[in-house]
């Protein structure tokens, strides 16, 4: 009986270790991506597309940040069918803006031709740049799509189209 009680009491203290070190553990957003709620990241000035991707405040307005490249095939088929979804969608409230992160412009550039896309909301990241978005973005481990409001906050990740279409436009 006593030794159910001190083996029953070696295993609540070795819980309550393991969940306390656990929940003190840094997370590295640069392998799992943003979370909900986090503040977009701030770029450096030279990459000044990047600091713009929220809409201006005050305007109840999103933006979906999609970063894909053409080696990545889900991500590729994803800014297809955002390219079709926003095509179809009337609504201004959000806006989309794409990120390549292919380390060859011309492939970026042919990849666009090829999937027919609307240059005005493509973006290529110069490969010098490349490193430090893959981290700031959490992109290591695979590309993501963020939803950011006016307050540069990030209030959806990976959202499919019925998810946008039922949370934020109707």
């Amino acid at each position: 009986m006593k030794l159910k009680k001190i083996l029953l009491g070696v295993f609540v203290a070795l819980s309550a270790l393991i969940a306390g070190s656990s929940a003190i553990l840094p997370v590295n957003n640069s392998m799992t991506g943003l979370s909900l709620g986090a503040s977009m990241p701030r770029m450096k000035s030279h990459m000044s597309d990047l600091t713009d991707l929220a809409p201006e405040k005050g305007m109840n307005r999103f933006t979906l940040v999609h970063f894909w490249a053409a080696y990545d095939n889900a991500s590729r088929a994803e800014n297809i069918v955002w390219k079709h979804f926003f095509n179809a969608t009337l609504s201004d409230k959000i806006g989309y803006r794409a990120i390549s992160l292919d380390t060859n412009q011309e492939v970026f550039e042919g990849t666009l031709a090829l999937d027919h896309m609307d240059l005005s909301n493509q973006m290529w990241i110069n490969p010098n740049d490349r490193e430090e978005v893959l981290d700031l973005f959490g992109l290591k481990q695979s590309f993501h799509t963020y939803l950011i409001d006016d307050h540069g906050i990030v209030r959806a990740v990976d959202p499919t189209p019925d998810q946008l279409n039922y949370f934020y436009l109707n």
